[in-house]
């Protein structure tokens, strides 16, 4: 009897020893869950959100935009040189015609043009009323006539490339030849000029002339209507 209670002892010792490793191998331990069974693929440990360094965007480069051409100020200074001529009508009947060269000054959009000419004629006095006693009566005195005109002229468009001007203002006049003499005269004129293309023009215009001179004491009356025509270029 106490034989085979000693027996029993030791299979069921056995099998405890045999339980044991079994349980912690593929299964549980007594009294602990079984996490085993249920066991997944571990999960990729995921990185904080502020370690995650977000790589700012290329700002996208703006197609370049071309420059808007600088609007004229009023300190910009525009020059005009013309080359043409006035008929002078002289009040003692005598014509000439006065070749000459003009020089225009405009500042920014300001409406008013600066004018400087200087013309030049061949002038036959015969005609004009000398006094009795004069030397020159019966004669055919010659002179050569200068005159620089300076005029300050109001400037108004009319229409696309078309201006209206008028104005006046002081005459340099000297006379030489037969006796010589000089004076200051005062003209007013008015103007049209027209735009040919962008730089160059034509101008028309007429007006009065108030002058005289007294060459070898002589009286010498230029007062005379005009009228003239130019062709210009502006800088």
């Amino acid at each position: 009897m106490k034989k085979s209670i000693l027996i029993s002892s030791l299979l069921l010792a056995g099998s405890a020893l045999i339980a044991v490793p079994s349980a912690f191998a593929g299964g549980c331990a007594p009294g602990e869950a079984c996490y085993e069974q249920y066991k997944t693929k571990p999960r990729k440990k995921m990185a904080p959100m502020a370690d995650k360094v977000m790589a700012p965007k290329a700002d996208k480069k703006m197609a370049p935009v071309a420059a808007a051409p600088a609007a004229m100020s009023d300190s910009d200074l525009r020059v005009g040189l013309s080359f043409g001529g006035n008929v002078l009508f002289h009040d003692c009947q005598d014509t000439s015609f006065a070749p000459g060269v003009y020089a225009d000054f405009r500042k920014g959009d300001v409406p008013i043009n600066v004018r400087i000419g200087a013309e030049i004629a061949h002038l036959n006095a015969s005609d004009f009323e000398f006094q009795q006693d004069s030397a020159f009566v019966g004669q055919q005195p010659d002179f050569t006539y200068v005159r620089i005109p300076l005029s300050v002229e109001y400037v108004q468009p009319i229409s696309e490339g078309t201006e209206f001007l008028i104005g006046g203002g002081p005459d340099l006049i000297h006379t030489s030849g037969n006796g010589s003499d000089g004076n200051v005269g005062f003209h007013l004129g008015a103007r049209v000029v027209k735009d040919i293309t962008d730089n160059l023009n034509a101008s028309f215009g007429a007006g009065y002339l108030w002058a005289d001179t007294d060459p070898a004491g002589e009286d010498l009356d230029l007062n005379s209507a005009f009228t003239g025509a130019s062709i210009g270029y502006k800088f």
